[in-house]
């Protein structure tokens, strides 16, 4: 008679903690930004689906997502909030406060980058190209706060689809614990989005990827299973129309950490 054990896997954290960002965009910049077509979209598909996976595990999740005024208005949720630059560091505040040990802080951004000031400058959605410094959000200021988050040992993950994301690094070796950035491409390159899919080249297969796509075996979705899919896709995605689109993985998380597990039984006899 063959006996059914029951296993299931989890992810390799306890809490999570996400921030999920999508601008299109912006009213405050006098048309001097061009708006983007996908990225509301984006966040909220990646809020979505870690959303869905979270209801899988009884533990204290906490999920925001932020985006343009008039898409919050469709969503009709008022959960969700407008991702001016105010909002974006406040909530990052409080679940910087709110991460312990072992928690994983996951930061999705998906809008314009500037690199001006020796610096890569996120644009809000009261954003000004002219004011960059007094509205932009500064990849350095991010990147020292989340720091600080992965040396008391929380799991720091950002995921960036913006151009020039590469742009973002950093020096590993100034931080402790585990902190990694997934970046869409490199810091001389755009990230571009389809014209007939409401997503962005990279974080289409993030998607599709978190999804199952880049299972590699039956405890879930590794850091690496998701970046080399990811990797391997959008460079083919690009190339296929004639351009070019390299997504980057830097920082020290460990490679086999589980982002989203199967939760699925293992049966053996």
């Amino acid at each position: 008679m063959a006996i059914e054990i029951k296993k299931k896997y989890h992810e390799s954290y306890n809490n999570l903690f996400g921030i999920f960002i999508g601008i299109e965009n912006f009213p405050n910049s006098g048309g001097q930004i061009k708006c983007l077509f996908h990225a509301n979209q984006d966040a909220e598909e990646m809020y979505k689906l870690f959303l869905k996976k979270s209801q899988f595990k009884e533990r204290k999740d906490e999920l925001c997502l932020l985006v343009d005024e008039d898409f919050r208005k469709i969503l009709k949720d008022d959960s969700v909030l407008v991702a001016t630059r105010a909002n974006i560091l406040r909530k990052l505040t409080r679940y910087l406060k709110s991460a312990k040990a072992d928690d994983l802080l996951l930061l999705y951004i998906s809008t314009h980058g500037i690199i001006d000031f020796d610096d890569y400058f996120f644009i809000p959605s009261d954003g000004e190209i002219d004011n960059v410094l007094g509205t932009g959000i500064s990849s350095t200021t991010l990147i020292q706060a989340l720091g600080k988050a992965s040396g008391t040992g929380v799991k720091v993950l950002m995921i960036i689809d913006t151009c020039h994301a590469g742009a973002v690094g950093f020096e590993i070796s100034k931080y402790k614990g585990e902190f990694s950035c997934l970046l869409s491409c490199s810091p001389v390159e755009y990230s571009y989005e389809y014209f007939d899919i409401e997503h962005g080249f990279f974080t289409n297969y993030l998607i599709k990827g978190l999804e199952g796509e880049a299972s590699e075996n039956d405890k879930g979705i590794t850091l690496i299973d998701l970046y080399n899919y990811v990797y391997k896709n959008v460079q083919h995605e690009a190339k296929k129309q004639q351009k070019y689109q390299n997504p980057l993985l830097i920082g020290t998380m460990n490679y086999d950490t589980v982002l989203i597990a199967n939760h699925k039984h293992k049966n053996s006899k």
